[in-house]
C-alpha cells in the first residue's frame, strides 16, 4: 500500500472521529448550558407593588377596553377585532441581567376574521433616558384557552436602556388575558457558570486547531480562505448577542421590498407558528440561516469526490447542531428543531448545486490515465510516473511468459 492510499484513508477516519466527537461535544454544550444555573437573584421588586389598583397611575392602559385589577390578578377583556394593553414602566438604575417572572392564561382569545391573529402577549419595551422606544421583545405569546402558567425571562439591559414597559396586549383578538404576579428581579452571574463557560469554550478551540492542523493540507490556499470566510459567518451570526443580531435583522427587513417579505412570512408561520414571524426581522434572520448553509453546502458539493457526498451530508448536518449549540453559551439566543432542519435545508440544496456545477464544468473529475506508447519494433510499454519523475517500462509478448502485441 503506497503512502498516499494510506494517508487517505487515515485521514478518512480521522474525519469521521472529528465528526463524531463535534456531535458529543455539542451534547454536552447544550446539556451543561440548559441545566447548570448561569443567575443569582440579587434583588427582587413585585411590579405591582404588592397589589394591582384600578386608580394607581403606575399601571397605564393603552386604550379604553374593560381592565379589571383584583387584587394580585389583572384580567383584560377585549372585544373581536380590537387591540388592548395594559402596562407598566419601570426605572433601571443599573445596567445588569435581569429576569421577569409572572404567570399567565388565557379564555377563549380569538380572531375577528381569518386574517387576524388570535394572540395575547407579553412584552418588554425598551426606552431611552427621554421615554423614547428604542427597542421591544416579545417573550410570551399565548392563544385560544390555556390555563395559569409561571414563566420567566432573562436578558440583559444595557447602559442605552433607561427604562422599561412591561406590557401585556390583546392583539385584534377577544377573550381575557389573566395576567398575575409580576416580578422583576436584578441577577448576577455565578462564578460556577463562568468557569464552566471557560472550559466549554476551551475544548472547542482545541477541536478547532485539531482541526485545522490535520486538514489543512488537504485543500488549496483560496479553497481554505473560502471556507474560512463561512465558518466566521456563520459562527458571527451564532456569537452575536440577541440586541445586535435583532437590530440589525430589523434594518435589513426595513431595506428588502414587502413583496418579497410576505411571502416569506407565510412560509415561516407554518414552520414556526403565527406568534414567530410577529417580531419585525425575525423573517430576516430565518433566512439568513438558509443561506450561510446553501453557501456551506455549495462548496462541499464543489469538493464531493474529495470526501464524498456521505461525508458532505454529514459534516453539514453536525455544522448545524454545533452552531446551534454554541448559541446556548450566548445569552438570549436560544436552539430550535426547526432551526436545525432550516440549516440542513439549506445546506442539502447547496450540496446539490455544488456536485451539479463540479460536474458541469468537469471541476471534480479524475484526470485520465495514461495510454500504453509503441515502443520499437511493434512492441508497446506503459510508463508508470514515480514520486522522482523517473518511469519503468513494461513490455507485452504474445506467450504466456510475455506478450507481443
Amino acid at each position: 500500500m503506497n503512502d498516499s492510499v494510506l494517508e487517505e484513508r487515515v485521514v478518512g477516519r480521522v474525519g469521521w472521529s472529528v465528526l463524531a466527537v463535534a456531535i458529543l461535544l455539542s451534547v454536552l454544550t447544550f446539556i451543561a448550558t440548559q441545566f447548570v444555573d448561569r443567575f443569582g437573584v440579587q434583588e427582587a421588586q413585585m411590579l405591582q407593588n404588592d397589589s394591582f389598583t384600578d386608580d394607581s397611575e403606575v399601571w397605564q392602559q393603552e386604550s379604553d377596553q374593560l381592565v379589571e385589577f383584583n387584587d394580585d390578578q389583572l384580567l383584560i377583556k377585549n372585544q373581536p377585532g380590537k387591540s388592548q394593553a395594559v402596562f407598566q414602566n419601570v426605572v433601571v438604575d443599573t445596567p445588569a441581567f435581569y429576569r421577569f417572572s409572572y404567570a399567565v392564561g388565557v379564555n377563549d382569545v380569538v380572531p375577528a376574521s381569518e386574517e387576524n391573529w388570535a394572540l395575547a402577549s407579553i412584552s418588554i419595551i425598551f426606552r431611552d433616558e427621554g421615554g423614547q422606544r428604542i427597542g421591544s421583545r416579545m417573550i410570551t405569546t399565548l392563544s385560544g384557552t390555556q390555563p395559569s402558567s409561571t414563566f420567566t425571562e432573562d436578558m440583559l439591559l444595557t447602559e442605552s436602556v433607561a427604562s422599561v414597559d412591561f406590557s401585556a396586549r390583546l392583539y385584534r383578538a377577544g377573550g381575557e388575558f389573566v395576567v398575575s404576579d409580576p416580578v422583576m428581579s436584578s441577577l448576577t452571574e455565578l462564578n460556577s457558570y463562568k468557569w464552566l463557560r471557560l472550559i466549554i469554550i476551551a475544548a472547542w478551540a482545541l477541536l478547532l486547531g485539531f482541526i485545522l492542523y490535520t486538514f489543512v493540507r488537504a485543500f488549496s490556499v483560496w479553497q481554505i480562505l473560502a471556507l474560512s470566510i463561512m465558518v466566521i459567518m456563520a459562527l458571527v451570526g451564532t456569537m452575536m448577542p440577541e440586541a445586535a443580531m435583532t437590530a440589525i435583522t430589523q434594518k435589513l427587513a426595513g431595506v428588502l421590498p414587502e413583496s418579497f417579505l410576505t411571502p416569506l412570512r407565510t412560509l415561516l408561520s407554518r414552520l414556526y407558528g403565527e406568534s414567530s414571524v410577529a417580531v419585525v426581522g425575525t423573517e430576516v434572520s430565518k433566512l439568513g440561516h438558509f443561506l450561510v448553509f446553501m453557501c456551506f453546502g455549495l462548496f462541499a458539493g464543489l469538493l464531493w469526490r474529495r470526501c464524498g457526498i456521505y461525508y458532505a451530508a454529514a459534516a453539514i448536518f453536525v455544522f448545524a447542531v454545533v452552531t446551534e449549540a454554541l448559541q446556548t453559551l450566548v445569552h438570549g439566543r436560544t436552539t430550535h428543531i426547526s432551526d436545525l432542519l432550516l440549516d440542513n435545508a439549506g445546506g442539502l440544496v447547496g450540496l446539490a448545486i455544488g456536485i451539479g456545477l463540479a460536474e458541469l464544468i468537469g471541476l471534480c473529475r479524475k484526470s485520465p490515465q495514461p495510454q500504453p506508447q509503441p515502443g520499437p519494433e511493434g512492441l508497446h510499454f506503459e510508463q508508470d510516473y514515480l514520486e522522482e519523475e523517473n518511469y519503468t517500462e513494461d513490455y507485452y509478448y504474445e506467450s504466456d511468459r510475455y506478450r507481443n502485441r
